[in-house]
């Protein structure tokens, strides 16, 4: 992990603790140690399970703290159809925690379901989900504005089941993937065939549509415990930081942990923009 990304993680921990103290939850006095778990599967993908721990409030955001911060001793395994894996640990360094665990034999399958369970610190914690079905972007639409601006739109196939859907696009100048505004939605806006969503960055991500270059869109579809989860977290960022003082008016499918852990279906288009 370079310093810049380092300097980023803390900046943002520090920004999220000082909103909390304004916020409607209540900081609590005694600290508790608590698990954080943000964890998917993809179809046709390994599953992915990041584990920190919530930070005590007037704790001193730095390196080492967050280097400490890590569960790297956890258990973790993942069950489908009576068959069992015990999860290994890998490294990526372009995000917080560094240190994740992944599966090498099983992968998501659309319509299966998984139970993972996590053996931390003398507790343990189990959870199910099931991979949805994949959304379909049926369709791009851009207007050009007399500011000679461009906006886009994408119409998505609907479903005659309840569907749970984020989108992010691709920042070509930075490489990463951000929060679409309308990042979570659900798709019981419309009885018709299909709907409509904005396309456009969050403000503080927010880069330009320019005529004639690539648009790389990431639809994923989600379960319902990260949608509601995402729903109440969200922000400018796509990592899960957690702190004891907002877990209570906050759902997770994780009884006794903080977070949840998802099936998803990812579907990622290419676009010229016209």
């Amino acid at each position: 992990m370079n310093i810049v990304s380092v300097y980023k993680y803390m900046i943002f921990l520090i920004v999220l603790v000082i909103s909390l103290s304004c916020s409607k939850y209540e900081l609590n006095s005694d600290y508790e140690k608590e698990l954080t778990v943000e964890g998917y599967i993809d179809n046709g993908s390994f599953a992915k399970i990041y584990l920190t721990y919530n930070l005590p409030v007037g704790v001193g955001v730095d390196t080492m703290a967050m280097m400490k911060n890590m569960a790297i001793r956890a258990k973790v395994t993942l069950e489908c159809n009576g068959y069992k894996e015990i999860l290994s640990m890998s490294r990526n360094n372009s995000r917080y925690p560094v240190v994740y665990y992944k599966t090498n034999s099983i992968v998501g399958e659309l319509g299966k379901e998984y139970k993972l369970t996590i053996e931390d610190e003398g507790k343990c914690y189990e959870v199910k989900s099931t991979v949805p079905n994949k959304g379909k972007i049926i369709s791009f639409e851009f207007i050009t504005l007399k500011d000679n601006s461009i906006e886009a739109f994408v119409n998505i196939e609907n479903t005659s089941n309840v569907m749970y859907y984020k989108l992010l696009l691709l920042n070509s100048e930075t490489g990463n993937y951000v929060y679409n505004t309308e990042a979570v939605f659900t798709n019981n806006r419309s009885l018709d065939s299909s709907f409509k969503v904005r396309l456009k960055a969050k403000k503080n991500l927010f880069f330009p549509l320019i005529k004639g270059e690539e648009l790389k869109v990431r639809l994923e579809s989600v379960s319902f415990e990260e949608y509601m989860f995402l729903k109440c977290i969200i922000g400018d960022d796509t990592q899960i930081f957690s702190s004891k003082a907002i877990d209570e008016g906050i759902p997770s499918n994780i009884d006794g942990a903080f977070g949840f852990f998802g099936g998803r279906s990812v579907s990622v288009y290419k676009v010229s923009i016209e």
